[in-house]
């Protein structure tokens, strides 16, 4: 267990929006499949950046117009990633050093899945992080 990858326990079904997308495009996304943020990609799917609520929130409260507005205008750029091979220790480090909630997971540079905040401590229960026994199935330790 202690060996978890990326790949093991992101998930692969990804919400994810291109930068030319309108803002009322996305919110819609939000609302409809009750999430609060995705990755942003170019067209050939490569990561450069994540749009949130809070980047809509600040977007309008800065008085911009948002219905037509791209994702890029909005998006926090320069998104940080963890490849497929990342293990779930890496996973965890980057999260809280970075205070994401969510964490594109890419291969040769491609979206291929996400990781959120929810997903780590029932797997960090049954793997070993940073070198610690968290703990084992069965109550074990």
């Amino acid at each position: 267990m202690k060996d978890l990858r990326a790949e093991t326990i992101m998930v692969k079904a990804v919400f994810f929006t291109r930068e030319s997308t309108a803002a009322k495009d996305i919110l819609h996304v939000f609302l409809t499949a009750r999430i609060t943020g995705m990755p942003v990609t170019d067209s050939e799917d490569n990561v450069v950046g994540v749009i949130t609520e809070f980047d809509l929130l600040k977007a309008l409260k800065g008085g911009k117009e948002l219905w037509d507005t791209p994702a890029w205008e909005l998006m926090t750029k320069g998104a940080i990633t963890a490849d497929v091979s990342a293990t779930v220790s890496e996973i965890a480090n980057i999260m809280t050093e970075k205070n994401i909630h969510r964490l594109p997971i890419t291969k040769e540079g491609k979206l291929v899945g996400i990781v959120a905040r929810p997903v780590l401590p029932p797997v960090k229960k049954f793997a070993k992080i940073g070198g610690e026994k968290v703990g084992q199935p069965g109550g074990q330790k």
